[in-house]
C-alpha cells in the first residue's frame, strides 16, 4: 500500500482544523450569548437551559450529517463531499453572525443546527487517511489527524479571543474566510483517496448506522467503550465554559485561553507522547491510563475547585491522557473493519458522538440549575468506567485480521 500523500495529510489536518474550530470558536463566547445578563440571547431564568439547548442543537445536526456525509463519501468519493461541507460551513458562519447581530435566537439555534450537520467533514477527513493507512501505520496517521484537532482547538479559541474586542459576530466572519480558504485548498491540492462504489444507500438506516458498532462482533465491545468515554469527554468539555465563567468570573477572552492551554495539550501528543507510548504500550493500555489518569485530574479539579490555579493545571495535563487514550481507541476501532468500512465505521462513530453530545448537552443545562460541578463529577465517573471497561477487553480482541487494506 502507498502511503499517503503529503498534500493529502496537510491538507486533511487543515479541513479538520477547520470542523474542529467551529466548536472552539462558539463555546469561549456562549456564556456571553446566552448566560451573562447582557448577552444578546439572555432570557432570565431559563438561561441555563438555553445554553444546553444550544449545546445539544449541534450535537443533533452532527447525528444526522455524519452517517448522511459519511455514505455518500463511500459512493462518490471523500474530495466532493469534503468541498461541498466546508462551502456551507462558509455560509453558515456568514448567516450565523447575522443571526447574532440581529438577536435572532431561533434562527442562531438553525444555524448551530446546520453547522453540526456539515462537521460530518471530521469523519470523512479521517476514513481518507484510514483508506491509505496500513495496519502500522494507522495509528501514526490518526495522531497528525489529532494534531489537526488540537490546532482547531487552538485556533478557534484564539480566534474567539483576539477577533470578539472588534464585535460580537467578527469571529464568525473571520472564520467563514478561513473556511473559503479551506475550499480552495481542497480543490487544488487534495487527491481523491477513495475509489468511488455505485452501491445503494438506505436512507432509513443511516439514522440507524451507529447501531451498526454495537451488531458487528468486531466492534461491540470496542463501540461500548467509546461511548462511555464519549460521555467522559463531552460532560467535561461542554460544560467547562460554563463553569469559568459561574465560578471564577472568566470573560470571553479568558475561556478562550483556557480553551488554547486545552489544545497544546492535544498537540503535544502526536508531537512528543504517541511515539514514545507506542514504544512501550500497547493501543489497549495507553487507552487505559489514559482514561484512568484522565480520570483523576479531573476529579481533582472538583475536589480543589477552590484554587482557581488548579483548573489551569488539570487541563493541561488531562487534554494529554484524554488525547492518548482517544486516538488509541480510535485506531483499534478502526483496526476492526475492512477498507471498504472505514466510511461507515467513521459515519458510525461520529454519530455515536452526537447522541451522547445530544444527551449531555440537555443534561449539562438542567444540572448546571443545581450546580455547576456536577458535570464534572459525571465526566470523573465515566472516565474510570471507561477504563474498566477497556481493562476487561483481552489484548488480542482490539486487534482484527478480518481487516484487509
Amino acid at each position: 500500500m502507498k502511503a499517503i500523500p503529503y498534500s493529502n495529510l496537510i491538507t486533511l489536518m487543515f479541513t479538520i482544523i477547520m470542523d474542529i474550530m467551529g466548536v472552539g470558536l462558539v463555546l469561549p463566547l456562549l456564556p456571553n450569548l446566552v448566560v451573562s445578563t447582557t448577552s444578546p440571547f439572555y432570557n432570565g431564568v431559563d438561561s441555563f437551559i438555553s445554553y444546553g439547548i444550544v449545546l445539544a442543537v449541534w450535537s443533533l445536526g452532527g447525528f444526522f450529517g455524519s452517517p448522511f456525509l459519511g455514505s455518500f463519501s463511500d459512493r462518490i468519493g471523500r474530495k466532493k463531499i469534503l468541498i461541498t461541507s466546508l462551502s456551507c460551513n462558509a455560509i453558515i458562519y456568514a448567516f450565523t453572525a447575522l443571526a447574532v447581530l440581529q438577536k435572532w435566537f431561533i434562527f442562531f439555534i438553525l444555524m448551530r443546527f446546520c453547522s453540526g450537520f456539515f462537521s460530518g467533514s471530521f469523519e470523512i477527513a479521517q476514513a481518507a487517511v484510514a483508506d491509505k493507512s496500513s495496519h502500522e501505520d494507522k495509528a501514526k496517521n490518526m495522531s497528525y489527524m489529532i494534531l489537526a484537532v488540537a490546532l482547531g482547538s487552538i485556533v478557534g479559541p484564539f480566534l474567539s479571543g483576539v477577533t470578539v474586542s472588534f464585535g460580537v459576530i467578527m469571529p464568525f466572519i473571520f472564520a467563514a474566510c478561513l473556511s473559503c480558504l479551506n475550499v480552495f485548498c481542497l480543490s487544488v491540492f487534495f487527491r481523491e483517496t477513495h475509489e468511488r462504489k455505485a452501491h445503494k444507500i438506505l436512507w432509513l438506516s443511516l439514522m440507524t448506522s451507529f447501531t451498526f458498532l454495537f451488531r458487528d462482533p468486531r466492534t461491540r465491545r470496542l463501540a461500548i467503550v467509546f461511548l462511555a468515554f464519549q460521555f467522559a469527554w463531552g460532560f467535561y468539555f461542554q460544560s467547562i465554559s460554563l463553569v469559568l465563567h459561574e465560578a471564577y468570573h472568566f470573560i470571553p477572552k479568558q475561556i478562550s485561553f483556557f480553551f488554547i492551554v486545552l489544545g497544546i495539550g492535544f498537540a503535544l501528543v502526536p508531537l512528543f507522547f504517541q511515539k514514545f507510548m507506542m514504544q512501550f504500550f500497547s493501543l489497549r493500555m495507553t487507552s487505559f491510563w489514559g482514561f484512568i489518569i484522565s480520570g483523576i485530574f479531573i476529579s481533582l479539579s472538583f475536589f480543589l475547585r477552590s484554587i482557581e490555579e488548579i483548573q489551569w493545571v488539570v487541563v493541561f495535563v488531562f487534554s494529554v491522557f484524554e488525547c492518548l487514550a482517544f486516538s488509541s481507541l480510535l485506531a483499534m476501532l478502526s483496526n476492526q473493519v475492512t477498507s471498504e468500512e472505514q466510511g461507515k465505521l467513521m459515519g458510525g462513530c461520529g454519530s455515536l458522538f452526537a447522541i451522547s453530545f445530544i444527551v449531555i448537552g440537555l443534561s449539562v443545562g438542567v444540572l448546571s440549575n443545581l450546580s455547576i460541578w456536577f458535570s464534572t463529577l459525571l465526566s470523573a465517573a465515566f472516565f474510570f468506567l471507561s477504563g474498566i471497561l477497556i481493562h476487561l477487553i483481552k489484548e488480542k480482541d482490539t486487534f482484527s485480521d478480518r481487516s484487509k487494506n
